[in-house]
């Protein structure tokens, strides 16, 4: 997915004449990124769920969903 990714934006940067390259992130880093997201996201749903603030566990799911998505990602 980061691969389809890099080369739609290279093609992006090609067709606009921009010279930018994007890093490609290591499977380490993935999962490094991953774990950092998922005690972000437990941390703002414990506290989301604790202060009945709504707005702090949705957020705490949504990075939680993102971390499944890059531990998925690490896994390729």
């Amino acid at each position: 997915m980061i691969k389809n990714i890099n080369q739609a934006c290279h093609k992006l940067n090609k067709a606009l004449g921009i010279s930018l390259k994007l890093p490609e992130p290591g499977q380490n880093a993935l999962r490094a990124a991953a774990l950092l997201n998922f005690g972000i996201g437990v941390g703002l749903l414990a506290i989301g769920i604790s202060a009945r603030a709504v707005w702090c566990a949705v957020l705490g799911g949504l990075v939680l969903a993102g971390c499944l998505a890059m531990w998925r990602i690490s896994k390729d």
